[in-house]
């Protein structure tokens, strides 16, 4: 998936950075796409709290310890 098509459908950049490195990790803690999109922990959780709100991300509790998983892109 291209970042450009993300963007054209609304996403902002980091959301669409976001979205797309959750897609390649499948499910991680926001450490780990922190680490892999050099992004901020503070500022990604503000991104992955919007990319919920359009339903793009979820994330489930194991062990207390949050794990975000994105939508299928289709």
């Amino acid at each position: 998936m291209n970042k450009d098509v993300l963007v054209d459908a609304g996403l902002t950049n980091r959301e669409a950075e976001a979205y797309l490195s959750l897609l390649q990790l499948e499910e991680a803690l926001v450490s780990e796409i922190s680490k892999k999109t050099r992004e901020n922990r503070t500022h990604l959780y503000d991104t992955l709290n919007s990319l919920i709100k359009k339903g793009l991300v979820s994330y489930v509790i194991k062990n207390g310890k949050k794990y975000f998983r994105p939508a299928p892109p289709e």
